[in-house]
């Protein structure tokens, strides 16, 4: 799975980004002289990890950035472009506003624009956020990471400032329980993730003998 390119409905307030093999860089510098004496922090590369995962099918709570500033954000559609393990392209389209808002298009050729594409014409349209997961996730098939979905370890890769506080533990995980997280790490360490899966459910069960 590869990231290929971000792009909106909208190309002057948040134009196209095309990502490549290799080493991506984000770059931001303040370049309004009467702002120069401000630093680099608050110019978006956060924000832009977040539209990322958004576009991936995150959820959107209410302290989402798309939910506090809805009267800027909400007549906003994001597209991701995704490469696959065996060379398709897959388009995930995502309105911020409405219910059923995301639509799903497989391609062979990189570099695809889908602004202007009726959502009728897509291969899967009008889904719900599990429905859509369930899709990506098959068209993905990241079968090094089975029995675990593709999200699971995205946060590991889409990290904000606090998630470098530990290598192991993010922030996304904060409000779940070892459970959620260790099985899958166990297993990206080459450890056997049903036996860490099992020791925690023994821990259940010694907690309901009490």
């Amino acid at each position: 799975m590869k990231l290929r390119a971000l792009y909106s409905n909208d190309s002057v307030r948040f134009p196209r980004i095309n990502f490549h093999d290799g080493l991506n860089v984000v770059f931001a510098k303040v370049r309004d002289p009467k702002l120069q004496s401000l630093d680099s922090h608050n110019l978006g590369k956060t924000f832009l990890i977040r539209v990322i995962d958004f576009a991936c099918l995150s959820g959107a709570g209410k302290d989402h950035p798309f939910k506090v500033h809805g009267d800027a954000f909400g007549d906003f559609v994001f597209y991701i472009e995704l490469e696959t393990n065996d060379g398709k392209f897959v388009t995930v389209r995502r309105a911020v506003s409405g219910r059923k808002t995301i639509s799903i298009n497989v391609s062979k050729a990189m570099g695809q624009s889908y602004v202007d594409m009726p959502t009728s014409d897509w291969l899967h349209s009008d889904l719900g956020l599990d429905k859509a997961r369930g899709i990506l996730n098959t068209l993905l098939s990241l079968s090094a990471i089975k029995p675990f979905d593709f999200r699971k370890g995205l946060g590991y890769f889409l990290r904000r400032q606090k998630d470098y506080d530990n290598e192991f533990f993010i922030s996304k995980f904060a409000r779940g329980k070892d459970r959620d997280w260790k099985p899958f790490m166990a297993m990206l360490l080459g450890f056997d993730h049903e036996l860490v899966l099992k020791k925690y459910d023994l821990d259940d069960r010694e907690g309901e003998l009490q």
